[in-house]
């Protein structure tokens, strides 16, 4: 688990840690436990086993069941289930078509988790929850912040969802680290917060940004000199490699001869009617950044 193997907990006392379906595992939250921290997050009931996902109950609107949480262990011939001491798993039927799954340990600021508290939703409607949830929503500041942060960030190329998931968590790491180390050499400074302090980063990065003037320069455009075999109906044609431009004009089209409206490359005039155009584009989307231009 990646949790389990480069993240190092902050080892305080009275500290929990939040995290989301996508990190909640029996695992974790035994391992979150063995080194004294607390866990709050939510949890897909499949990660309990087929046994014990199968004999889950149907709750009915705003019902709310609360079950011991077993471990499969993996003997010479069987499997044998045992018992997790201290952790949980709470179910609440939020919504007529949805179940909300919760894991937890047993923690000294929520005594009775199942126990329903009023509470007013976003959208301003009145309703009841159970302690824990309202525990978790108030207070929830740490792995499933991260999936806050993905939605106002744009990564470049293909990456997928763990991944940026895992680079802001190590973001924020290197920044307590920092903060940390900060602490140790100002001791004098004991007023400043964590805060405060990303945000005096923040300032000082725009503030060297503001230095440099970049400036944009064109791109060459080069030619590969290889033969490619048209998409297009018509002759086996040059081709030329370069990165592409395109807008809608009026003209005969190249590949068809046919259409007089198409759109052209700004770098070589090449006309193609809308359907040459969608099949040469989709041809073309595996070749990173170039496009082949076909000329009579």
């Amino acid at each position: 688990m990646l949790l389990k193997d480069f993240i190092d907990f902050p080892k305080q006392p009275n500290c929990t840690l939040f995290c989301d379906n996508y990190y909640g595992t029996i695992d974790v939250v035994e391992y979150i436990k063995s080194i004294g921290l607390e866990y709050v997050g939510t949890f897909r009931p499949s990660r309990l086993g087929k046994e014990l996902s199968q004999n889950l109950e149907k709750l009915q609107l705003n019902q709310v069941v609360q079950y011991p949480v077993f471990k499969e262990v993996k003997l010479k011939k069987t499997t044998k289930q045992v018992l997790v001491k201290d952790v949980n798993v709470l179910q609440w039927q939020c919504k007529k078509q949805k179940t909300l799954t919760m894991i937890y340990t047993k923690s000294k600021f929520v005594k009775q988790p199942c126990q329903m508290q009023e509470f007013v939703s976003s959208r301003g409607i009145p309703g009841e929850q159970p302690e824990i949830v309202r525990y978790y929503n108030n207070n929830y500041k740490g792995v499933d912040y991260v999936d806050q942060l993905t939605k106002n960030i744009k990564f470049p190329g293909r990456c997928t969802r763990w991944t940026t998931r895992m680079f802001i968590y190590f973001m924020q790491v290197i920044l307590v680290n920092g903060f940390s180390l900060m602490k140790l050499l100002h001791p004098e400074q004991k007023e400043i917060k964590i805060t405060d302090y990303v945000e005096s980063i923040i300032d000082q990065m725009k503030i060297n940004l503001t230095k440099y003037e970049i400036k944009a320069t064109p791109r060459k455009i080069e030619g590969c000199n290889q033969p490619v075999v048209s998409p297009i109906k018509g002759p086996v044609i040059e081709a030329y490699k370069h990165y592409h431009v395109y807008t809608k004009v009026s003209a005969q089209c190249v590949g068809c001869k046919q259409c007089n409206s198409g759109y052209v490359c700004s770098c070589k005039g090449y006309h193609l009617c809308p359907e040459c155009y969608k099949t040469h584009i989709s041809e073309q989307n595996d070749i990173r950044g170039y496009t082949h231009i076909y000329k009579k």
